[in-house]
């Protein structure tokens, strides 16, 4: 796969942080580091996206089956009532 070139500016302690990882060993450079990052935090988006839509389709099935007791109109509404439990 083609390869494109990204330049970012980081703070000098997460450049210092990023420089400890190559140097245990456990990257062969910093551009091996960052896309190992982007893998994981795409991976875990879409892992992310997947629970939240099972939790809605779960969410819409209880309501279709009766099985909700209160409804809300927005988060405050639903937090409000929630921390008088």
């Amino acid at each position: 796969m083609p390869r494109v070139i990204v330049s970012i500016s980081l703070p000098r302690e997460l450049n210092l942080e990023i420089e400890k990882k190559v140097k245990s060993g456990r990257y062969a450079s910093k551009s091996e580091y960052f896309r190992d990052l982007v893998r994981k935090n795409l991976l875990k988006e879409e892992l992310l996206l997947k629970r939240e839509k099972k939790a809605v389709a779960e969410g819409l099935k209880d309501i279709k089956e009766g099985r909700v007791s209160k409804a809300f109109t927005n988060s405050r509404e639903a937090m409000k009532y929630l921390s008088r439990l």
